[in-house]
């Protein structure tokens, strides 16, 4: 507590400002207001050696800073949340479990009107000058794929990286190499202290103008998160070697996050914030003492290699929830990448740099009639060949074992009882290691080895855990079609297409499907070939990193040329052959669930809507309806089997045929299904006119209650014994 009294601080101003967001989950108050009254609490016994009011005075000055953290986040929570804030938001909030939280990201920046988003498009960065300059120097000095990532490296701005290179880099887990971070800022303020130094500036002008140069590469790489959270903790470092103080890296992180997260407190929410902090404080707390422990029961310096391991291993065990969270899956491999990219990293960064400001050079001999063209190919080759072996190796990476291991998104128990278990390794180890010497070498070789095996069970502490109850999932697909259900780890997916996306897949169904931790679809179902329905289904096949146990395709597509490019990928990848959906089929899906065609889809060479079958979902006192795109004749045709499967009760739940047009969605059908709830997938707006109007009004008046995808985004469907749930996805 004398030692550290900034960290006290920053810990009791952050919990304020925790509190102060009123929409974050309740559990985070409770644990910052017990973490506040534990911290006034502790060392009880000093009292005796210190008059009440010494104490009574230190209490009231936490409990001050607690109220003006709280204070903060107030105040920005009741700007975020007035009448017009909130209709601002309602354009931005996700419509799928998955999908990028742009409502939150924009309140992390402070915009909750739409003209404060636009003024932010359009404002010019500070520096811009000097930032387009160096992004055209990199454009027009190296290839486009090169220049996308060293645009990314160096100046923050990933708008011309390759999509697919970058997907290479994630995959990987070396996807923060492209972004601004401690290591690019630390390259660059460092850098410049050691050429003012050489010069014989003195200590004070090196450090004010590495400090000075560093703000302004903040500004012109764009102050990402990470780049503020550097430049603040680097500034702090060059104040304290000023001043011939030591320099503690745990109170720069936490005074920089207090810094950063008290004028934009949503921040904390968003995942570059949390990663960047992690990484940071893994490096100085879990790998360092790691590192330290082991130094002191071998009682030598370690190699190298081992601790750029141990620090690799020590910053994914405490991003491992984090990404999980975030990302829904976890790569245990990129250890080994990043052990090499990252100490070469250095060269891509100096490289980039010198053709930046070697080009300011020959822009100037240029205006003297001299040029020195070739001095670009000179300088950029070591960040040309270093980034080829940057690329070489991240998809040699992606071959390798536990490159990607799906878990979905973890529950919050789950990532309490994994930062529980490291805390306590970390607190074993620190315990043991004490004057300079070690306490009990078996407690620290156990420790140590605790920390690696939760190193390699962290993708099975952080598996979502599948649900007890039966989950039905119509997805927000805009104009098109998708429903995914699963019954505990068994999964099935009803189509997956958009007119509206191409990139249907990975914009939305991929995501869904990260989100729950499905790794393996047990079988994929598909109406009928129209591009709204499958459009998604051809790109999930094709998909290296999720498969597929049974596709099942309607009985007409055995001769309709339409569905050839689908069985073909199907074959390629899965080497099987699809199935064929006839009358009477019955899929069982888990111990209750059963799908059953009640209608095989019928031939017609011109109208692939009429391939469409009739699905029966049941599970216990559950039951939907989906028809695909069938039309009025189908539904008619199909009234006498529908009325045979419900015995005189209604339907729970259906999905509306053809996004609600009125050429299906009869009045035939709905008097004799008296659905309870009625699903529309359709766009907001779509120039089909769906749904029809006549076609809402017909299931109000037989007293269902209508929702629509466009509006009430994803329609989460949780059934369980006796009793089923819908609950619109953008009003949880």
């Amino acid at each position: 507590m004398k030692k550290r009294p900034l960290v006290f601080m920053a810990l009791i101003v952050l919990s304020g400002i925790m509190c102060g967001l009123h929409d974050i989950n309740r559990m985070v108050k409770i644990v910052s207001v017990i973490f506040l009254l534990c911290f006034v609490l502790q060392k009880k016994r000093d009292l005796i050696n210190r008059p009440f009011f010494f104490y009574l005075k230190l209490y009231l000055f936490y409990f001050s800073l607690f109220i003006l953290g709280y204070i903060r986040a107030d105040i920005e929570y009741k700007i975020f949340n007035t009448k017009e804030a909130i209709e601002f938001y309602s354009n931005y909030i996700p419509s799928n479990p998955g999908e990028f939280d742009y409502a939150l990201y924009l309140k992390s920046k402070g915009i909750h009107s739409e003209k404060m988003l636009d003024d932010s498009k359009n404002s010019d960065l500070p520096l811009s000058n000097i930032r387009n300059y160096a992004l055209n120097k990199l454009s027009s000095s190296f290839d486009e794929e090169d220049a996308g990532v060293l645009r990314a490296m160096l100046i923050g701005d990933k708008s011309e990286m390759n999509i697919d290179l970058k997907n290479i880099y994630q995959k990987a887990g070396i996807s923060h190499i492209i972004s601004i971070s401690g290591l690019h800022v630390s390259f660059a303020g460092m850098s410049f202290f050691m050429i003012l130094n050489k010069l014989k500036a003195g200590i004070g002008i090196s450090l004010f103008g590495a400090s000075f140069f560093t703000i302004i590469y903040g500004f012109i790489t764009g102050n990402a998160v990470s780049t503020v959270r550097a430049v603040i903790m680097l500034i702090i470092k060059y104040t304290g070697m000023y001043l011939g103080r030591g320099y503690d890296m745990i109170t720069a992180i936490l005074v920089s996050a207090v810094a950063i997260v008290f004028f934009r407190p949503y921040i904390l929410l968003q995942s570059g914030f949390q990663l960047s902090f992690s990484a940071v404080i893994a490096i100085s707390c879990v790998s360092g003492i790691i590192i330290e422990a082991l130094k002191l029961y071998f009682d030598r310096e370690l190699n190298k290699v081992v601790s750029a391991l141990i620090v690799c291993i020590s910053v994914q065990l405490v991003a491992f929830p984090i990404l999980a969270y975030h990302f829904y899956e976890l790569n245990l491999s990129s250890v080994i990448i990043n052990i090499i990219i990252v100490p070469l990293a250095g060269f891509v960064i100096y490289s980039g740099m010198a053709v930046i400001f070697g080009g300011v050079i020959t822009d100037i001999f240029h205006w003297m009639n001299f040029r020195g063209q070739g001095i670009y190919m000179l300088l950029g080759a070591p960040a040309h060949y270093t980034l080829k072996l940057f690329k070489n190796l991240a998809i040699f990476g992606n071959m390798l074992p536990l490159s990607t291991i799906r878990t979905g998104r973890p529950k919050g128990l789950q990532i309490a009882f994994y930062y529980i278990l490291l805390f306590i390794i970390i607190l074993t180890l620190k315990s043991q290691c004490s004057n300079r010497r070690v306490k009990n070498k078996r407690k620290v070789i156990i420790s140590v080895l605790a920390a690696f095996l939760l190193f390699f069970l962290a993708p099975f502490i952080l598996k979502r855990p599948c649900s007890e109850k039966l989950q039905i999932i119509s997805l927000d697909v805009g104009q098109g079609d998708s429903c995914l259900i699963m019954d505990g780890k068994r999964s099935v997916l009803i189509d997956g297409g958009s007119s509206t996306s191409r990139d249907i897949y990975d914009e939305v169904i991929d995501k869904v499907l990260g989100f729950y931790g499905i790794k393996r679809l047990d079988t994929v179902i598909v109406s009928h070939a129209d591009a709204d329905h499958v459009n998604g289904i051809e790109k999930l096949i094709e998909d290296r990193d999720v498969g597929i146990n049974m596709l099942i395709l309607p009985k007409p597509a055995q001769n309709h040329e339409k569905y050839q490019r689908i069985i073909e990928k199907y074959y390629s990848s899965e080497n099987k052959k699809p199935i064929y959906l006839k009358d009477g089929d019955v899929l069982h899906v888990g111990k209750k669930l059963s799908i059953k065609c009640i209608q095989e889809g019928i031939e017609d060479g011109e109208d692939v809507n009429r391939h469409s079958s009739f699905l029966m979902i049941n599970y216990g006192n559950f039951n939907m309806l989906s028809s695909g795109d069938a039309v009025a004749e189908d539904e008619i045709r199909a009234a006498s089997s529908i009325n045979n499967e419900l015995k005189g009760k209604s339907i729970s739940f259906f999905k509306a045929g053809h996004h609600g047009s009125k050429g299906s969605n009869t009045r035939e059908l709905i008097d004799l299904i008296r659905p309870q709830y009625v699903f529309f997938s359709c766009a907001k707006k779509n120039r089909y006119g769906h749904p029809d109007r006549g076609v809402v009004d017909l299931c109000k008046e037989k007293g269902a209650k209508c929702l629509y995808s466009y509006s009430h985004g994803a329609i989460i469907v949780e059934c369980s014994e006796g009793h089923f749930e819908v609950m619109p996805y953008k009003m949880l």
